[in-house]
């Protein structure tokens, strides 16, 4: 069965900030019907769950969306400007979010990686209407190379507290809403089912 939406124009820009676009394109529906979609897209985003096996390396971080500390996986943005996302279209997006992974968890824990040691396990769609897929990648860690962490104050200002918590405490936090991100609390509640 094919798509019951038939572009009619490339996607046409409407609003173009720093980090956001807005665009609408027509489409004609199977029934004959002619409908404007509108679109917000920004650049993907990853997040890096690490584990030793036992425990989660998770960051307390302030948030300004929620005015409150989170408890969130270390991550960011794949780029950090529109101009350079709408660049980035045209390449492999998988392995940018990979490079980004890399560099986002040493920016907010100090933990250097080999670029091998991160697996992508889920690629979140946001929705139609609103672009924003976020990229998850595992990252093992043996027990001996688990060490503390300092608190660290990125380059854009963010206050991270790197914190390594047992699965249990983990599932705690997000059961109990203190991961305020949605997307993540399912993938790390998912994983932590295979684990049991």
């Amino acid at each position: 069965m094919g798509s019951p939406f038939e572009p009619m124009e490339e996607p046409q820009e409407q609003f173009c900030g720093r980090l956001i676009r807005i665009t609408t394109q027509k489409m004609k529906l199977q029934n004959g019907k002619e409908v404007t979609f509108e679109k917000a897209e920004r650049s993907p985003g990853v997040r890096i769950l690490v584990t030793d096996e036992s425990r989660m390396l998770m960051t307390k971080e302030w948030r300004t969306e929620n005015n409150d500390w989170d408890y969130r996986l270390p991550g960011g943005k794949v780029c950090d400007s529109l101009d350079e996302y709408v660049q980035a279209m045209q390449n492999d997006m998988d392995e940018l979010a990979k490079n980004a992974a890399k560099k986002e968890l040493e920016e907010e824990t100090s933990l250097n990686l080999p670029i091998e040691s991160f697996e992508q396990i889920h690629h979140s769609v946001c929705g139609a209407t609103i672009v924003w897929d976020l990229y998850y990648f595992l990252v093992k860690l043996p027990k001996d190379e688990v060490k503390e962490l300092d608190s660290i104050t990125t380059h854009e200002g963010e206050e991270t507290h790197p914190q390594w918590l047992s699965f249990e405490e983990v599932k705690k936090l997000c059961v109990d809403g203190n991961v305020k991100e949605d997307r993540t609390v399912s993938v790390v509640l998912r994983f932590l089912a295979s684990k049991s």
